[in-house]
């Protein structure tokens, strides 16, 4: 059934990771052995709002993926691997949808990963996205899923 093999698709997508590139943060973080006040004050601190470009990145993204021609330059090395693995099953999913209509940030995840969170309302369907964008535009990691259908 192509609708699971979408869900499945999907849901690798979204269990993937940030990149290398926050591991690297990480590390240099790790490594000090003093933390300045403002970066211990700054990590601290729950973001409540979009990253800068997020909307436009999760736009540009889903289009991409529903005309079977995402730039991968524009992706971190480990989500245009993911992405070309699955652009099939993703592409025939959101080919179906039509043009996007509305990009609405709805928060940021929970999760370790804190990607915004968008819903996407296309022509014949919602759908939701998530996404982590660097301020040069690069998508570090994104995925995105059917919206859950509304109880009878």
């Amino acid at each position: 059934d192509h609708r699971q093999a979408f869900r499945v698709a999907l849901l690798d997508l979204l269990g993937k990771r940030v990149d290398r590139e926050s591991g690297a943060i990480k590390g240099d973080l790790a490594g000090g052995n003093e933390v300045d006040p403002f970066v211990q004050a700054h990590l601290l601190k729950i973001r409540g709002t979009p990253l800068p470009g997020g909307a436009e990145a999760v736009r540009r993204y889903i289009e991409e993926l529903a005309r079977g021609t995402p730039n991968y330059t524009l992706m971190s090395p480990e989500l245009a691997d993911t992405t070309r693995n699955q652009l099939p099953q993703l592409h025939a999913e959101l080919s179906k949808l039509g043009a996007i209509q509305t990009v609405t940030f709805s928060g940021v995840s929970p999760y370790e990963d804190a990607l915004d969170v968008y819903e996407v309302t296309l022509a014949n369907s919602t759908v939701r996205s998530g996404i982590f964008v660097t301020p040069d535009g690069k998508i570090v990691s994104a995925w995105v899923r059917p919206t859950a259908a509304p109880m009878p």
